[in-house]
């Protein structure tokens, strides 16, 4: 959310040009990662901080992020 105040984002959304993803932002987000990644994961970090396993898939977790989409 923060990128929306940079000089450079700024004035393309405040023209039309880049907006806001169709993404609820109090939702966690989940990334395919590399099995080396997956590994790394399982064996350092804590399921549902920092990754989470779906339909037996070990999957990045990144909090409170949004994305931008444009035409």
């Amino acid at each position: 959310m923060n990128a929306i105040t940079y000089k450079e984002i700024f004035p393309l959304i405040k023209y039309n040009k880049m907006w806001l993803g169709c993404r609820n932002l109090n939702k966690d987000m989940y990334f395919n990662v590399k099995s080396e990644y997956q590994k790394y994961l399982l064996e350092n970090k804590k399921e549902g901080s920092a990754y989470k396993i779906i339909n037996g898939v070990v999957m990045g977790r990144l909090a409170s992020a949004c994305w931008y989409t444009k035409v």
